[in-house]
C-alpha cells in the first residue's frame, strides 16, 4: 500500500472535523439555540476584493428568525502538519477572512500539531481562534462537567499547551480572543455558534465494563433479601436502594409523553420515576426499573458530573425490551445488561434451563429454532417458563439465552 498524500491527509483529517462538528450541531437535544446554525464542507463565499469566490474547509452559518441572511460566519481552517502551524498560515487565513466578511466573520483554525509561538500571537491579536485536537481524540472534551471549578484556561497554560510539540495531559485545548478553553462546548458558546449548552451522554465518557463485571456488581446486592424464588421483589429492592444511596423513587407520575419517556433519574435530589402509563404492561415496567437501577449502580458517580437528570425511551429501552440495538451507546448498553442480570439471576435462570433441557431430553446443550414446528415449540414452552418465573418478557429471556449459547436462532 502506497504512503497517503498530503491532500488525502488533509482532507481526512478535515472529514474528521467536520463530521464531528456536524454531529454537535445536528442533535436537538445537544443545546438550545435562538439562532439556527448550517454548516458546511467546501463552501465558497464571494469576496469583493478578488470579484470571485473564496472556498473555506468548513463553515457554519448562524441564523436569527426567519432571516434570509446568516447574521454570523463562522469559518474553520483545518491543517494537518507534521510540523508547527507557521505565522504565514494564520496570515492569510486573517486575509481570507477578512475578505469574506471583517464584520460578521470569525474564524478558528484546527490542527492535531502545534502552533508556532509567532501563529499564537497574530492569532492572539486578531481574535482568530485556536484549536488543537488529538487525532484520535475521545469526546471527553466535548461535555462540560458540572464539578469542574474553574471555568475557563489561563492564558499562559493555553499558549504552552497550543506550541508544544506533545500534548500530553490533554486532547484538546481551545482559544479565542483571550480565553482557553478545554471543551469545545465552552467555546461555541463563546463565540456565540450556540446560546447555551446541553449536555449529552452520547459523549460522556462512559468507562468499559465486561459482563462478568456488570454480573459481579448484581450479585454484590443483598439477594436472600431482593429474591424470592429467584423472581426479584420490585418493592423490596427498592426499599434496600432507598437505604443504600437515599434514593427515591416516583411510580404514580406520568412522564414527558410527547417524547416517550419510560423513565428517567434525577440526582438533585437523587430519584428514579417510571411513567405511570407502564403499569398496565408489568414485563416493561419491571425492565424499565432495572435499567435505570443500572444507571444509578453503575453510572451515578459518571452522570452526576455532567447531567442534572437523564432520561430513556423507546430507543434506549427498546420495544421489544432486549438488551440492546446498534445505535445504543455504552451508557445504555450497559444498563440493559444489567436489568437483564438483575432480573434473571444466573443460578436460578440456569437450573431452570438445564432442569428443562433434562426434561425434555434435549442432549446437545441448546436449543435450535428453526420453522419447525417440534423445535418451535421446544423454545416457546422454555420462555413462557422463564417470562413467568422471572417477570421478563419473551425476547429478554430470548437474548438471554442466545448470549449463553443455549438457543440457536435460525429464524
Amino acid at each position: 500500500m502506497g504512503k497517503i498524500n498530503t491532500t488525502e491527509k488533509g482532507d481526512s483529517f478535515e472529514k474528521k472535523i467536520y463530521d464531528l462538528f456536524s454531529e454537535l450541531l445536528s442533535s436537538g437535544d445537544f443545546y438550545l439555540n435562538s439562532k439556527s446554525s448550517k454548516i458546511f464542507r467546501k463552501k465558497s463565499y464571494y469576496s469583493e476584493a478578488r470579484k470571485g469566490y473564496i472556498t473555506v474547509d468548513i463553515s457554519i452559518e448562524s441564523y436569527i428568525g426567519n432571516s434570509e441572511n446568516y447574521s454570523s460566519l463562522f469559518i474553520i481552517e483545518c491543517k494537518n502538519y507534521s510540523k508547527s502551524i507557521p505565522v504565514d498560515d494564520i496570515e492569510e487565513f486573517s486575509s481570507k477572512l477578512n475578505q469574506i466578511g471583517e464584520h460578521n466573520t470569525k474564524g478558528v483554525m484546527v490542527t492535531n500539531s502545534s502552533f508556532q509561538e509567532g501563529t499564537f500571537n497574530f492569532a492572539y491579536s486578531k481574535k482568530i481562534g485556536l484549536v488543537r485536537v488529538k487525532e484520535n481524540h475521545s469526546f471527553e472534551w466535548v461535555n462540560l462537567r458540572k464539578d469542574k471549578k474553574k471555568k475557563y484556561i489561563d492564558i499562559s497554560h493555553t499558549k504552552a499547551f497550543l506550541c508544544c510539540e506533545n500534548m500530553e495531559g490533554t486532547d484538546f485545548i481551545g482559544f479565542y480572543g483571550n480565553i482557553g478553553f478545554d471543551t469545545i462546548s465552552q467555546m461555541f458558546v463563546e463565540m456565540r455558534i450556540i446560546d447555551k449548552f446541553f449536555n449529552t451522554s452520547n459523549f460522556i465518557p462512559i468507562p468499559f465494563l465486561s459482563n462478568e463485571a456488570i454480573e459481579s456488581t448484581v450479585k454484590s446486592l443483598p439477594s436472600l433479601t431482593i429474591y424470592e424464588n429467584g423472581r426479584l421483589i420490585a418493592d423490596k429492592l427498592c426499599i434496600i436502594l432507598t437505604e443504600l444511596y437515599k434514593v427515591q423513587f416516583d411510580f404514580e407520575n406520568e412522564l414527558n409523553q410527547q417524547r416517550g419517556i419510560l423513565g428517567e433519574i434525577k440526582f438533585k435530589p437523587l430519584i428514579i420515576s417510571i411513567t405511570k402509563q407502564l403499569k398496565l404492561d408489568d414485563f416493561r415496567w419491571r425492565f424499565t426499573l432495572a435499567h435505570e437501577v443500572g444507571h444509578l449502580i453503575l453510572h451515578k458517580e459518571i452522570m452526576t458530573a455532567y447531567l442534572e437528570e437523564y432520561s430513556d425511551n423507546e430507543n434506549s429501552i427498546p420495544n421489544n425490551q432486549g438488551i440492546a440495538n446498534i445505535k445504543n451507546n455504552r451508557l445504555e448498553i450497559q444498563a440493559n445488561i444489567f436489568a437483564n442480570r438483575l432480573l434473571m439471576p444466573k443460578e436460578h435462570y440456569l437450573n431452570i434451563v438445564y432442569d428443562y433441557f433434562y426434561k425434555e431430553s434435549i442432549n446437545k446443550g441448546h436449543l435450535y429454532l428453526d420453522k419447525q414446528p417440534c423445535n418451535m415449540a421446544l423454545t416457546f414452552n422454555l420462555l413462557n417458563e422463564l417470562q413467568y418465573h422471572f417477570g421478563i418478557s419473551k425476547e429478554v429471556a430470548k437474548y438471554r439465552l442466545i448470549e449463553d449459547g443455549l438457543l440457536i436462532d435460525k429464524l
